[in-house]
Order: structure tokens, then C-alpha cells, then sequence
């Protein structure tokens, strides 16, 4: 396996490099490389969390308090949309146990509005279209 920094050279736009060599530098206490690698990370990943957190401490750590604060809020804003996000594939997940369960009981009827809700909500997966498919050409 090639370094993260070869990997850098050959795929400057593989962000999980540039996020290992950021993670390496912030562990040899490096903030000034860290701070680059992160801050190239964030060009290619504006959504990725852990660099708004990352960033937001080394600012801190530089005595940039207004930057570190709009990177830690960066953070907390994209945090709450991963947690929501969980929890709405949580429940899609729930959803989708009951749909499964119905059909194995016998009961396909009632899995299918539970199948149509999720493609309704954004939330269903190739395997819930099969699913209903199934469900539709068995009866």
C-alpha cells in the first residue's frame, strides 16, 4: 500500500489522503501542515465533518477565535444533519423489518403500503423495489 503522500501526488483528489495526512500531522503536533491538508480536504469535501472540528481547534489553538467558532459551528450544523439523517434511516430501517416481516408471515398485503411510504420518503433501497415487485407479480 502506497503512503498517504504518494497517494497525494498520484490522486490529488482523494480527500480520505489528504484526511490521513492531516489526522498524522495533528498527531505530531504539526498544526501548520495540518491546517493545509485540512484545508484542501475541505475544498474537496465541504460537507465532511470531522474537518470543520478539526480546523475549528487548530484556529483555537492560534489564537484565531472568530475563525475557530465559524468552523465549530460548521461542525454543529452539519452533526445535526448527520443525526437527523440517522435517525430517518433508522426509521426507514424499521419500516423495513415490518414490510419483510409482514411478507414472511404471510401477510404481503400489508407490506405494501409500508414499501410505497419509503419510496415515498426518498428512503428505499433496490432491494424494497424488488420486493414489491415480488410482492405485486406473486399475487
Amino acid at each position: 500500500m502506497l503512503p498517504d503522500y504518494f497517494l497525494l501526488a498520484l490522486h490529488p483528489e482523494n480527500a480520505r489522503a489528504w484526511q490521513e495526512r492531516g489526522h498524522v500531522c495533528l498527531s505530531e503536533n504539526d498544526l501548520e501542515k495540518a491546517k493545509r491538508y485540512l484545508q484542501q480536504l475541505e475544498k474537496l469535501a465541504p460537507d465532511h465533518t470531522q474537518v470543520h472540528y478539526n480546523l475549528g481547534l487548530i484556529y483555537m489553538r492560534e489564537g484565531k477565535v472568530e475563525e475557530g467558532q465559524t468552523a465549530m459551528a460548521r461542525f454543529q450544523e452539519l452533526q445535526a444533519k448527520e443525526n437527523e439523517e440517522f435517525t430517518r434511516q433508522n426509521q426507514a430501517f424499521k419500516k423495513r423489518v415490518e414490510a419483510q416481516d409482514a411478507v414472511a408471515s404471510g401477510e404481503p398485503e400489508r407490506a405494501i403500503p409500508i414499501y410505497s411510504e419509503l419510496m415515498k420518503e426518498g428512503t428505499a433501497q433496490l432491494s424494497d423495489f424488488i420486493a414489491l415487485c415480488n410482492i405485486y407479480l406473486s399475487t
